[in-house]
């Protein structure tokens, strides 16, 4: 799976992928397909982090992104490549794509201490939102239920 000169692979496992909120980032990039990565996905309320310290598997997309899109994603994301005190990191992995192949990626990963938040067992970010759906807290998910709802109702499938 090779990529164009000037574009870099990035995997997406939270409010980047299909159905979500910041998807639309991603519109000018190549869908390259699913993949997993060794980690944990953990709970920050209205989104996910994904600490590479972990033993599981974390579920998500891998997109072939341009340097101008990868730059739009790095400030929404909070990354800065000279100043390493944002909420995620940059960092070069290895993912395992559906079909077997090992890729060399990039992803956003948590740049801070992720003790005793819960970890989203599954690692898949559908099951976080089904979390969100079921929590009491009405302030937290709103946001993603609101953004399902007008995917739903645009008639588009939403995936996680």
């Amino acid at each position: 799976m090779g990529t164009m000169v000037g574009t870099t692979l990035l995997f997406v496992y939270g409010t980047l992928m299909r159905g979500f909120r910041l998807h639309d980032l991603l519109s000018q990039a190549k869908f390259r397909g699913e993949a997993t990565v060794a980690g944990r996905l953990c709970d920050l309320g209205l989104f996910p982090a994904l600490s590479l310290d972990g033993v599981g598997r974390v579920q998500g997309e891998v997109y072939e992104v341009d340097a101008p899109t990868l730059r739009i994603i790095d400030r929404v994301e909070g990354y800065d490549a000279h100043c390493h005190s944002g909420p995620y990191l940059r960092e070069p992995v290895e993912v395992l794509s559906t079909d077997g192949k090992l890729l060399a990626v990039q992803v956003y990963a948590a740049n801070m201490n992720l003790a005793g938040r819960p970890q989203i067992e599954t690692g898949a970010i559908a099951d976080y939102r089904l979390w969100v759906d079921r929590h009491p807290c009405p302030h937290v998910g709103m946001e993603l239920r609101t953004t399902r709802k007008r995917f739903q109702t645009r008639g588009k499938a939403t995936h996680a």
